[in-house]
């Protein structure tokens, strides 16, 4: 296999799929995994990673002679996991790769530099899902589905304990799309207007979402989900990216959790509540306290080096003053950054030991406060 390519351009592509090869931490008992399935046909290359938890699939036009293919013009190997490190300390210009198929020993130049990195067979490397075209497919847009991601995978648990948790539920339900995560100590929901005669339940991973992310930024268009049994994989212009679903029986219904009474509900500058929560956080990032009275929300931290207090005026809507709750100021600041910052947002208080939510006519979210003794 012989190619010439744009260094910038491979350079991007190996800086999304490198997210699919194995941590070090979890370097698998499969060498191959480790490295680079990279297949030529034609004037495409198509670069492959998979940790078997998820794989990311790319494609791109390159300048290739078939030197080094076989005859039908194609060409096959897995390349070391050191050529992603290698590319990009290489100068920019042009990259030329060169791989022999009896050894799969690639050499690379660019300029004056040249590299010889070892490779391995790519009849190794697993297979990628070929048959998802044939799965259930729903079509979203892509700047919503970015929305999507970006409010919910905030929230998913780090605990690979909690293994539900660490995923982003998604159904229908009522011709909405309905989209729920939760730390355990934060609950997000995610609504949008979705006329479809399907329905589906997956629960998938956040770590595979905040992928999809990366490929998707700011782009237009839309982007395909196809939903297998146990596998999902979304298609978005030259990326595809397959993950395993976690099983959805195994997330608790948790709709029933949002409180349909708030002891006190106000209006207030998500804004404006967000820097004050943000100064807080300078003398003390473990707990704040938040009290309620006479329009007049109070906030107040305090640690052995130092201490802040700051008040914000807010539209009492109805219900009762609040001596005091505490939370912890980044399960609040992290929300609040989602809602818009103009305007004004609705806030519900609890108690001292009931739930904080906040939320708009899409989105809401609830938080658990710290419970103190008195």
């Amino acid at each position: 296999m012989q190619i010439k390519a744009n260094r910038a351009e491979l350079i991007q592509k190996c800086s999304i799929i490198e997210h699919a090869m194995p941590r070090r931490s979890d370097i698998s008992s499969l060498p191959c995994i480790n490295g680079i399935h990279a297949e030529k046909k034609g004037n495409i290359l198509t670069l492959t990673t998979n940790n078997l938890e998820m794989a990311i699939k790319t494609r791109m036009e390159v300048d290739g002679n078939g030197a080094g293919d076989s005859n039908d013009g194609t060409g096959a190997t897995i390349l070391n996991k050191k050529f992603i490190p290698v590319l990009k300390k290489l100068p920019d210009v042009e990259v030329e790769l060169f791989v022999d198929e009896d050894s799969n020993r690639a050499n690379i130049k660019c300029g004056k530099s040249e590299f010889n990195l070892s490779g391995m067979d790519a009849e190794e490397f697993p297979e990628f899902t070929e048959t998802y075209k044939t799965w259930q497919t729903v079509k979203l847009d892509a700047k919503e589905l970015l929305d999507i991601i970006d409010k919910t995978t905030y929230c998913v648990s780090a605990d690979s304990g909690k293994q539900a948790f660490q995923g982003v539920l998604f159904f229908c339900k009522e011709n909405k799309l309905i989209c729920m995560s939760s730390d355990t100590y934060r609950l997000v929901r995610y609504a949008k207007e979705f006329s479809t005669d399907q329905s589906f339940r997956v629960l998938i991973p956040g770590k595979a979402l905040s992928e999809v992310a990366r490929i998707v930024m700011d782009d237009d268009g839309a982007i395909t989900m196809y939903i297998g049994d146990s596998e999902v994989v979304f298609e978005h212009d030259d990326y595809t990216v397959s993950c395993r679903l976690f099983n959805s029986r195994d997330y608790p219904d948790l709709e029933h959790v949002f409180p349909k009474e708030a002891k006190t509900t106000l209006n207030a500058s998500p804004a404006l509540f967000g820097k004050i929560l943000d100064r807080a956080t300078l003398v003390a990032d473990m707990d704040l306290c938040i009290s309620i009275n006479d329009g007049m929300m109070t906030v107040k931290a305090e640690e052995e080096t130092g201490s802040m207090k700051e008040e914000l005026s807010v539209e009492v809507m109805s219900g009762e003053e609040l001596e005091r709750v505490f939370f912890a100021p980044k399960f609040l600041l992290e929300p609040l950054r989602r809602f818009g910052g103009n305007g004004y947002l609705e806030i519900q208080f609890n108690g001292e030991f009931g739930p904080c939510i906040m939320q708009d006519e899409n989105y809401k979210c609830l938080v658990l406060p710290i419970k103190k003794e008195r």
